[in-house]
């Protein structure tokens, strides 16, 4: 039983050697995806736009607080005058608008993180493809993040051809935040 077992994988061995050998060395490629991914002219615009309508949303959400703050000292004004039932409801009605803007907080951070990975993942689409043309033109088999190369090569480097390509292919990218 031991035998045939051996026999079989000798066998499976020997013809797959003959395959194995065929393959041909990789051409490779290096890019630093994070240089590319921050200095890109779209990755530039995606920051700007997303920094302004941050600042939309943080003026929107100031002044919703100081509306709260003045509401807040109304009610501590209105407490000595107030019976307890009828104060403790403009509390709970206070408490209400107080999480409304949390909520309102969280909402609009999720429409920003919305926003942006939108934008990446279309800058993300366009330099893919970028790569893969290189890849063809260059006879390149296979392109790895410069991260994870020790030393490398400055020849092997595509990252300057790519940052020029990525920017005349994709010069800027429209940050949509949702409305909802």
């Amino acid at each position: 039983m031991n035998a045939r077992l051996l026999a079989a994988i000798s066998v499976v061995f020997l013809v797959a050697l003959p395959a194995a050998a065929k393959v041909p060395a990789p051409v490779i490629a290096v890019i630093d995806v994070d240089q590319v991914m921050r200095d890109s002219s779209a990755a530039k615009g995606i920051r700007e736009q997303l920094e302004k309508q941050e600042a939309a949303f943080r003026t929107e959400i100031a002044a919703q607080e100081n509306t709260l703050r003045a509401a807040d000292q109304e009610l501590a004004q209105k407490k000595v005058i107030l019976a307890p039932e009828a104060f403790q409801v403009q509390v709970q009605d206070f408490q209400k608008r107080v999480a409304t803007l949390g909520e309102l907080v969280q909402k609009r951070k999720r429409q920003l993180d919305d926003a942006f990975g939108q934008a990446q993942k279309q800058l993300r689409d366009a330099l893919s493809d970028i790569v893969q043309q290189q890849m063809k033109e260059q006879g390149v088999t296979l392109v790895l993040p410069k991260a994870v190369a020790l030393e490398v090569n400055k020849d092997l480097d595509i990252t300057q051809e790519t940052l020029k390509r990525l920017n005349q292919k994709l010069p800027q990218v429209k940050v949509v935040v949702s409305t909802n």
